[in-house]
C-alpha cells in the first residue's frame, strides 16, 4: 500500500527528544548472569538428600583443591540437563525477580547476589536442591542510554526501540486515517433505505 511506503521514519533529533522526556522509564535493575553446579533434593528421602549433600560437597571439595575445573565439575555432577553442556550457564537473573524467588527461595537470591563477577560461591541450598554457583556477569542497576541494550540478553538498543516504537505509532496511524477514508466513502456511496 503506498500509504505506508510515505511514512517518514523517525530522525534522530525524534528518538533522543522522546529518550530525554522518558530516560528515567528505562532502566535495567541489578542482575548477574550466573552458572551452577545443581543437585537436586526436591521430592527426596532424607537419604537421599544426605547422598545429595555428599556429592555436592566432593565436588565443592575438587574446585577448592583445584583437581577439576568448574566446566569439568558441571559436567560431572551437575543434574540441570538445560544448561550441564553450557558450562552451567542459566542466563541471567533479576534482583527483582519473583518467579526465581519463589523456586528457588529468598536465601538462594540473596547468596548470588553477594557474589562479584567471577566469584565462586560455597554450597548454596535452595528450595529444589544444592547449588555451586559461578556469578559470569554482575551489573548493578542503571538507567539506560540510548546506546545501551534494553536487557542484558537483548541486544536491541533504546535508540533501536525508540525508533521502532514511534514508526510502528505513525503506522499505526495511517492504518486508522485509511480506514476513517474507507469507511466515509463507503458511507457515502451507500443508499440508505428507512
Amino acid at each position: 500500500m503506498d500509504l505506508f511506503q510515505s511514512i517518514d521514519p523517525p530522525t534522530q533529533r525524534e528518538v533522543e527528544a522522546l529518550y530525554r522526556e522518558n530516560a528515567t522509564s528505562f532502566t535495567n535493575p541489578e542482575y548477574v548472569r550466573i552458572s551452577h553446579i545443581f543437585v537436586q533434593t526436591a521430592k527426596k528421602t532424607d537419604a537421599e538428600v544426605q547422598e545429595a549433600r555428599a556429592k555436592i560437597e566432593d565436588a565443592r571439595k575438587k574446585f577448592r583443591s583445584g583437581e577439576m575445573s568448574f566446566d569439568d565439575l558441571v559436567l560431572k555432577y551437575s543434574e540441570d540437563e538445560n544448561s550441564r553442556f553450557r558450562g552451567g550457564d542459566v542466563g541471567f537473573v533479576t534482583v527483582d525477580n519473583q518467579q526465581i524467588k519463589s523456586i528457588y527461595g529468598r536465601d538462594f537470591v540473596d547468596s548470588i547476589f553477594k557474589l562479584d563477577e567471577g566469584e565462586v560461591s560455597g554450597i548454596i541450598e535452595s528450595n529444589v536442591g544444592f547449588h555451586i554457583v559461578k556469578a559470569t556477569e554482575h551489573q548493578q542497576a542503571k538507567i539506560l542510554s540510548l546506546d545501551d541494550p534494553i536487557a542484558p540478553d537483548n541486544p536491541t538498543t533504546v535508540r533501536e526501540y525508540l525508533r521502532n516504537r514511534v514508526f510502528q505509532e505513525r503506522q499505526q496511524e495511517v492504518l486508522q486515517r485509511a480506514t476513517r477514508e474507507v469507511i466515509e466513502e463507503l458511507q457515502a456511496e451507500a443508499e440508505i433505505v428507512r
